[in-house]
């Protein structure tokens, strides 16, 4: 809404806001971070989780090559679950980052109740959200092209997992 300035005048100047418009202004203001994670459980303990420049098959594809180097069996859950953020599309809604590490941190203590003797990170937002929420995982890639290409990417995989005691 506009208010006048004099009579006649036909100047306008933004009427003053309510204490809760100013509210949703400086929230609004504020970037709401966007980001998706998947978690894939590959065993009794270890999930590995990737974001969303990941392709899910073919890191599935990938982790059953590697695990099958281990000789452990991979049987995935039958849906991968996933968080995406922001998690609803309302303007009025908070989709701040507080909120954002909340809702990450409630679904992760729920996969960590099933499993999760371990992590295994692919994917630079991956590593990021969860170390926010104090997930230190075993290990932290890049993503799924560099892994499968790069030596040095192949070589610190296979050093963590060797590292595990129980897979």
């Amino acid at each position: 809404a506009e208010t006048p300035t004099t009579p006649g005048s036909g100047a306008t100047v933004p009427a003053a806001q309510t204490t809760a418009e100013n509210e949703h202004a400086q929230a609004g203001s504020e970037t709401i971070p966007r980001f998706e994670l998947h978690f894939l459980r590959v065993s009794e303990r270890g999930i590995w989780v990737c974001d969303a420049a990941t392709d899910v098959e073919a890191l599935k594809h990938f982790i059953r090559r590697v695990m099958g180097a281990f000789y452990v069996p991979v049987v995935f859950m039958e849906r991968t679950p996933s968080f995406r953020w922001p998690f609803l599309s309302a303007r009025n809604d908070d989709q701040s980052e507080p909120v954002a590490l909340q809702a990450l941190t409630t679904q992760w203590q729920v996969l960590q109740q099933e499993c999760a003797g371990y992590v295994v990170c692919v994917g630079k937002d991956a590593g990021h959200w969860l170390g926010r929420i104090g997930v230190s995982p075993v290990c932290q890639l890049g993503d799924l092209e560099s892994l499968q290409t790069e030596a040095g990417s192949k070589r610190q995989l296979w050093l963590a997992l060797q590292s595990l005691q129980d897979f």
